[in-house]
């Protein structure tokens, strides 16, 4: 910006800072804000503010309380996070509300973490998907990541496998963050996936969770079919990152064992990128 283009913003907001009232008391502003500005983002942003103002909690529970009954679930949220332990029941309502805003509900889902069960947040999900709410759907399938039984992971794969692409990423991504043994095997076969998205997905969340015999599958991906440039890199990354959570690997270090067709093991000399098959089917590397 030029000189003049600055001094005319200095006069504007000069001029903006005349015309606002005087506030003496910046928090009991804030706090009369939170409550009857006729604007539920305002609200909301008023009380958030209230709070980093004034991190003393007790001197604005009654702010709080008041909140807690706003028609906003936006409001409602930012107010429950704050109460802890006291707001658990109103973030559990707006979680499983299927008429209420999307956006708050995610975030109550989020916060909410393991206090549901994967039964409870199944059913927010089912619900979220007749119900065209997506938001919600992508936050109730992040959660069944966090949990480690059975029902949700086979919720997650059916997921994974399904025609919704969106919902497809969304699952191959919660999936990298269960322990589930056959979480693997399902990130696997997504990488044959015709969906770009999902087979990116599949990829990254290899990266985190595959183990020695996914760089069979990842280096048939890279050199199969050309790729575009950035499932190439992802495909490599995945690779170093699976290759450096294995003790004593270097990239490249891979063999087919013998005796057993697919299995994937370290090549046992320093030659990286050495590829072994069994003696009888010996070929050109």
């Amino acid at each position: 910006w030029d000189a003049g283009q600055l001094i005319a913003l200095v006069h504007e907001v000069l001029a903006a800072q005349a015309a606002m009232p005087r506030v003496t008391d910046v928090l009991t502003s804030l706090a009369d804000a939170a409550r009857t500005d006729p604007v539920a983002g305002v609200r909301a942003r008023c009380l958030a503010t209230l709070l980093l103002e004034q991190p003393d909690q007790s001197r604005i529970t009654a702010a709080l309380d008041l909140a807690l009954s706003d028609e906003s679930d936006a409001v409602r949220v930012v107010a429950a996070t704050a109460l802890g332990e006291r707001g658990i029941p109103v973030l559990r309502e707006i979680a499983k509300r299927e008429d209420g805003e999307e956006e708050p509900a995610a975030r109550a889902i989020g916060l909410l973490a393991r206090r549901l069960g994967s039964s409870e947040i199944m059913t927010i999900l089912d619900s979220a998907l007749r119900a065209g709410r997506r938001t919600v759907a992508f936050s109730a399938i992040e959660s069944l990541g966090r949990g480690d039984d059975a029902s949700a992971c086979a919720r997650l794969e059916a997921l994974l496998r399904g025609d919704d692409e969106a919902l497809a990423a969304a699952a191959a991504n919660a999936l990298s963050f269960t322990h589930a043994a056959t979480a693997e095997q399902a990130l696997v076969r997504a990488l044959e996936s015709p969906s770009p998205d999902v087979r990116h997905a599949a990829v990254r969340a290899l990266g985190r969770i595959g183990r020695l015999a996914s760089i069979a599958q990842l280096n048939t991906l890279l050199h199969g079919k050309a790729l575009d440039p950035e499932l190439t890199s992802a495909v490599q990354q995945a690779i170093a990152a699976i290759q450096a959570r294995i003790p004593g690997a270097s990239p490249g270090q891979v063999s087919l064992a013998e005796g057993e067709a697919g299995h994937v093991s370290l090549a046992s000399d320093d030659r990286a990128g050495q590829v072994s098959l069994s003696p009888t089917e010996k070929q050109a590397p």
